[in-house]
């Protein structure tokens, strides 16, 4: 619970760095500024209000926005500044990209901060993390630790696939949210994650299903694996007389009577002794 709690909380904070400065619309005071050019026509309240609710979404999307990048914006009409502070210059141009394609906005200044690398910071940030999640993978640990637990008792318990399945799932959920996840240093590649958790699903379910029809196939070993076994008579069976049964001789007693060369089907083994009866008492 301590796991889900904090995964929730860190996916929230990604959600309130992006646009923290976006509540309302603001104008840019400042006078070293010189004012963008803007369409003539004016723009209303609704498709401002829609302006600003995509460009929150397409920044909140940024593949590699993290935990530790802030952005903000304003609009203002037809033009949109780009505020914050990120640690990767190429997160600056994916977040110009991303908003310039929005319908109806004309112009985007980018006033983005690029951080400067800071080994001391990256180590303080990973220490957060650990701290924060207790494990260097602070997503898809719930996931990806209930998968081989579940596929654990799908062998144990012969659920008929059902536990397994979940299992499956569970596996593959946890290899997909690793792919967006807050913290770069911890991401997968996408097509890495499907790679790999759905040939071993697939594995899993046909390894399952050869155990499943292992378990209904009839036992053809040991003392079961005898009997209903058709064997020969070799000797008069007074009762006691001789069997000859998958290339052996056997000790056996019959039930009633039987003359040599007489078929006969096992009942049961007691030690090395078959008990037996004839072929031509058994029902088909």
């Amino acid at each position: 619970m301590r796991k889900i709690l904090a995964i929730t909380l860190l996916l929230a904070g990604c959600w309130l760095n992006v646009g923290a400065q976006t509540n309302t619309p603001q104008k840019d005071s400042s006078p070293n500024q010189s004012a963008a050019p803007q369409s003539d026509r004016g723009i209303s309240q609704k498709a401002e209000d829609r302006i600003i609710k995509e460009v929150r979404h397409e920044l909140v999307m940024l593949p590699n926005l993290s935990l530790w990048d802030n952005l903000a914006y304003k609009v203002d009409g037809y033009k949109v500044t780009l505020l914050g502070q990120v640690r990767n210059a190429s997160l600056k141009s994916e977040a110009e990209n991303a908003v310039k394609h929005i319908e109806g906005v004309e112009q985007v200044d980018n006033q983005i901060q690029v951080l400067p690398p800071s080994p001391n910071d990256d180590r303080i940030r990973r220490e957060v993390a650990r701290a924060i999640f207790g494990a260097d993978r602070c997503v898809a640990v719930s996931p990806s630790d209930t998968a081989p637990a579940l596929i654990a008792l799908e062998a144990k318990f012969a659920t008929h696939g059902v536990v397994g399945i979940g299992g499956i799932a569970m596996l593959t959920l946890g290899a997909l949210l690793l792919v967006d996840g807050p913290i770069p240093e911890m991401r997968v590649n996408l097509w890495t994650a499907l790679a790999v958790s759905i040939p071993f699903g697939l594995i899993t379910v046909f390894l399952m299903n050869v155990a499943l029809r292992a378990r209904r196939n009839k036992i053809t070993t040991g003392a079961q694996g005898l009997v209903g076994e058709t064997g020969i008579a070799r000797t008069p069976l007074l009762p006691d007389g001789k069997v000859f049964l998958h290339g052996e001789i056997w000790d056996a007693v019959a039930s009633s009577n039987i003359e040599t060369g007489q078929r006969v089907v096992v009942r049961h083994l007691d030690g090395l002794r078959l008990h037996v009866d004839p072929a031509s008492a058994v029902p088909r």
